[in-house]
């Protein structure tokens, strides 16, 4: 509206959830409205290229997102047996490997094949033949393949996935409560002075669009 004011209108979602870290994991959904006048305290041209300065540089290229990182969880498993407020958190490997095409400078796709390791399954296991439960099969392996895109802008970036379980057998509340797709959104920043290569992240997993799985820390690098 003026080189120091401007006014949006948005349609916003909203997602409250304590990521899994305690249980029970009691999130809610919000969808709304929302208004906004904004006041810079820099004066800012009325008119500009959101994609300057790095536009000039840029070339579509190929890519391999190499990932690895640290997935934490608190058990609804054991919280169905004991509803205890006290709910340990168990931590696993994860990592991931994406071939990604960078077409555009603000847009990369690409698909990811994601892995895991939790030895928590083992406790899980516990808790199921506790409860007359008991499946025929576990295993700590966890296995997916998935699609991926990134939204970049500037040094921070994006990244969502949405994929398919190809390796899964954590027990019964995992058959009866998840899904065989997840999906993935992750906040990420890159070290300007790997030239954008070597990245940090935080990762929340999720089944059905509303129960989060996991959040993850990561550290990433561009091939």
């Amino acid at each position: 509206m003026a080189e120091r004011w401007s006014a949006s209108i948005n349609a916003d979602f909203k997602h409250y959830s304590n990521g899994t870290l305690d249980r029970p994991n009691l999130g809610v959904n919000t969808i709304g409205p929302t208004i906004g006048i904004s006041y810079d305290l820099k004066e800012q041209p009325l008119r500009h290229d959101p994609e300057e300065p790095f536009a000039m540089d840029f070339k579509p290229r190929f890519y391999v997102d190499a990932v690895v990182g640290l997935g934490m969880k608190a058990l609804i498993d054991g919280f169905n047996v004991y509803h205890s407020s006290h709910n340990p958190i168990y931590g696993f490997f994860t990592t991931m490997v994406a071939p990604m095409y960078r077409y555009h400078l603000l847009h990369a796709s690409g698909i990811g094949i994601d892995y895991s390791y939790g030895d928590y399954v083992y406790h899980i296991r516990d808790l199921d033949e506790i409860t007359y439960r008991l499946q025929e099969k576990y295993s700590p392996h966890i296995l997916g393949m998935s699609l991926r895109h990134e939204v970049f802008y500037r040094h921070a970036s994006l990244n969502v996935g949405l994929g398919y379980y190809l390796l899964k057998q954590t027990g019964c509340t995992a058959i009866t409560n998840e899904s065989r797709t997840y999906q993935h959104v992750s906040l990420r920043y890159s070290l300007p002075f790997t030239s954008d290569r070597l990245f940090a992240g935080y990762n929340i997993k999720a089944h059905r669009f509303s129960k989060v799985d996991c959040v993850q820390l990561m550290l990433g690098y561009r091939i």
